[in-house]
């Protein structure tokens, strides 16, 4: 019998992964383990292991497994596992990287949104305040006729990209960037892996121009963070982004949170280098402290780490981190392998 770990979760219960590997004679452990030296001991003799949160699969960890022949992530960022550790024990990783593309960029353009028509500062005026006073929200930038930048140009940005187009279709509008994608993209184009065909005809061949890094801030009315976390984007967002951003823009991130230096976010945020941000994940958080200076923002929404969960992401990304390892379990590669290129097997 196979021993399957899952070693920390947010799903209430693992009967999805149970479904899925029992019939493959797999026994699935089910635990809220948080710290690597006691992942140790539940996890030396398991044949895979499933993680959510939890930055249990470090390099001491992974050394001290035995027999195990894939680790999977339940999510897109396999930033919690050191990957170059299990490629050098011969591991196979994989993570979930097609699940909740569309919760994610909804909910980025609802952060977008709330943050645009301050939504928030409007429901305190009227709901504590007890007045309407319009004006006293200025300035609102209007949508139709702003620059929006997009970090990180994958399938979820291109998806935010393609709704934007249809608010702001003017060339221009829509700026992403993005290191692996060298040029600019037509969003709708027929030959293109993210094409709709219930798009909004009249924003059909839409472009998404490239921009460096510094060129995206100087132009974007709204910059919205799609990007992963690797080891060369830490922080990527600091005190010179900052600087360089001359329109004052809203941050929305749905990305990572350790792609924007904290205390260069409240100092922006403090002397109006930016209008405001929508933040649904934050670098350390969670937890978050009671005097956290960014929790006394009033142009600062937040969000639990939410952007990806509806009920069907919710079920879907237990399925198909589980099918994963039933792939490996019965002699089959993963889709989603993240260290192939780093591993000889056959």
């Amino acid at each position: 019998m196979y021993k399957v770990v899952v070693l920390d979760h947010t799903f209430g219960n693992i009967a999805v992964a149970r479904s899925i590997l029992e019939p493959v004679g797999a026994e699935v452990l089910e635990y809220q383990c948080m710290d690597p030296d006691e992942a140790v001991p539940l996890v030396e003799d398991a044949d895979a292991v499933l993680v959510t949160n939890g930055k249990t699969m470090t390099r001491s960890t992974i050394g001290k497994l035995r027999k195990c022949k894939i680790i999977v992530k339940h999510g897109i960022g396999p930033d919690i596992i050191d990957v170059d550790a299990a490629s050098e024990q011969g591991i196979m990783v994989a993570n979930v990287p097609d699940y909740c593309l569309s919760e994610v960029s909804h909910h980025a353009l609802s952060l977008l949104f709330a943050c645009s028509r301050k939504l928030f500062q409007s429901d305190y005026q009227v709901r504590t305040e007890l007045i309407h006073n319009a004006p006293a929200l200025r300035p609102i930038k209007p949508l139709q006729s702003s620059v929006f930048g997009i970090i990180g140009f994958g399938r979820i940005g291109r998806l935010t990209a393609r709704t934007l187009s249809t608010i702001a279709p003017e060339p221009g509008s829509i700026v992403f960037y993005d290191p692996f994608v060298l040029d600019d993209v037509q969003l709708y184009a027929r030959n293109d892996d993210w094409t709709d065909a219930r798009a909004d005809a009249a924003a059909a061949g839409a472009t998404a121009q490239k921009r460096s890094l510094q060129q995206l801030y100087a132009e974007s009315d709204f910059i919205i963070i799609h990007a992963p976390y690797t080891k060369d984007n830490y922080h990527m967002i600091d005190r010179s982004a900052f600087r360089a951003m001359k329109k004052q823009p809203y941050i929305i991130n749905v990305g990572r949170g350790e792609l924007i230096d904290n205390e260069a976010l409240v100092e922006a945020l403090a002397s109006g280098m930016i209008s405001g941000a929508g933040l649904d994940i934050v670098d350390g958080m969670p937890p978050i402290r009671a005097d956290d200076p960014l929790l006394q923002m009033p142009n600062v929404i937040f969000t639990p780490h939410c952007a990806w969960y509806s009920e069907g992401s919710f079920s879907e990304l237990q399925a198909k981190a589980a099918m994963e390892v039933k792939r490996v379990l019965t002699g089959e590669k993963p889709v989603s392998w993240i260290n192939r290129d780093a591993l000889t097997i056959s």
